[in-house]
């Protein structure tokens, strides 16, 4: 099974280096020679910047260990938060750092509540129709802010939900 096995990764969520398009494959010798021969010819290289980071980032692992305890906690804040609202359930996801919650019972489309949610009390949110049509009746929140920003963020939904919904 070994000699078959190849595991492709890349910095984005572990290092929060999305966009420097850095990765990495682990495999047999064999068949990563043959994947730098194919990468070699299909694309020039990361740039060097980008691959000086990398190597930062992987001599630092205990920061990425820290960085998923920030991460939890921030979480746990959203859900917490959003579950405490009336009209809205949250479950807790088990990898990214995007919750999906429910907001069917609260009679809006997800287009609406996240046109409102950004007009009127200034939360920005994906509404889930546009992740096709089982989307419809949930909202994409990131979580990748400070635990201030979200505790204020679920401040003004709930405000929202209470005054404008309910």
């Amino acid at each position: 099974m070994k000699e078959r096995t190849i595991v492709v990764n890349s910095f984005s969520k572990t290092f929060a280096m999305t966009g420097w398009r850095v990765g990495f494959a682990s495999g047999s010798r064999e068949i990563i020679e043959k994947m730098t021969r194919l990468q070699e010819n299909m694309v020039a290289c990361v740039a060097a910047p980008s691959q000086y980071a990398a190597i930062k980032a992987l001599r630092s692992m205990d920061k990425a260990y820290e960085m998923t305890e920030i991460y939890k906690r921030r979480r746990d804040i959203m859900i917490e938060g959003l579950n405490s609202i009336e009209g809205i359930s949250c479950y807790c996801p088990k990898g990214s750092f995007y919750l999906f919650p429910n907001i069917k019972k609260l009679g809006k489309s997800s287009e609406a509540l996240a046109n409102d949610l950004l007009e009127k009390v200034g939360v920005i949110c994906i509404p889930g129709s546009a992740f096709g049509d089982q989307g419809e009746g949930y909202l994409r929140i990131s979580y990748a802010n400070s635990e201030d920003n979200l505790e204020e963020a679920i401040k003004r939904i709930k405000k929202y939900v209470e005054e404008q919904i309910k």
